[in-house]
């Protein structure tokens, strides 16, 4: 997998690629919904997959006294993204002059110029350019292959990023796994604590979280992967 952080000069490999749009943080069933419907028209078109994040969160950028909502590391997004079979990505730095771009100039100056996409999915809410001005009807009237993707409900409720650091925040760790179809993780460097484990007779590990969602404050069991 090729990661883009430039799009003037792409290689002409990752040009005309079905692009799925989206934060993908977390890489939860929702996120696989979008990316197994970009597959599908990658094939169908004879196109590379690729997918097009952003990088901080936009709710960050206008909003920055909120908590960090990052469930997984930048790392790990592409790590996760490279493991399902994705080719290419554009990672967009989301900042203030980003954010002012008009919906119909991300289209045709990034999505048609830059990038010469053969088609696009994304979920069928999702909402981009200047002041979220631009949304699936948008998309739909562009002379490339569109694809919107209905929010995948699981019990009941919509499988997004926002319910997952909900539970995440009340400690609810089985329903997070299930929704990330894999137990939850985090990683970082080992940093010494207060050194109570040894006493208890059950070694821990503190790892710095840094700019990552906490879960609910508490003492996990887990698995250590080095």
């Amino acid at each position: 997998m090729r990661i883009h952080r430039e799009f003037n000069n792409l290689p002409q490999d990752a040009r005309g690629a079905v692009v799925a749009l989206g934060n993908f943080d977390g890489m939860h069933l929702g996120h696989r919904a979008v990316l197994e419907a970009a597959k599908a028209k990658a094939k169908a078109l004879g196109a590379p997959l690729a997918v097009m994040t952003f990088e901080p969160h936009p709710r960050r950028l206008f909003n920055p006294q909120l908590p960090i909502l990052r469930i997984v590391s930048l790392a790990e997004r592409m790590r996760l993204l490279q493991e399902y079979g994705v080719e290419h990505v554009f990672l967009q730095r989301f900042t203030k002059h980003f954010a002012a771009t008009s919906a119909q100039d991300f289209i045709e100056k990034i999505l048609m110029q830059q990038l010469q996409v053969a088609g696009v999915v994304t979920g069928d809410n999702f909402c981009f350019g200047h002041k979220r001005g631009g949304n699936s009807t948008l998309l739909a009237e562009y002379p490339f292959e569109y694809l919107p993707v209905e929010a995948l409900q699981y019990g009941g409720e919509v499988c997004s990023s926002t319910r997952i650091r909900s539970l995440l925040a009340v400690g609810k760790m089985q329903e997070v796994a299930t929704l990330l179809t894999r137990p939850y993780a985090i990683t970082g460097k080992v940093q010494k604590g207060d050194q109570r484990g040894r006493k208890w007779g059950f070694p821990t590990a503190n790892v710095a979280l840094r700019k990552m969602f906490y879960p609910a404050y508490g003492i996990y069991a887990g698995r250590l992967t080095p």
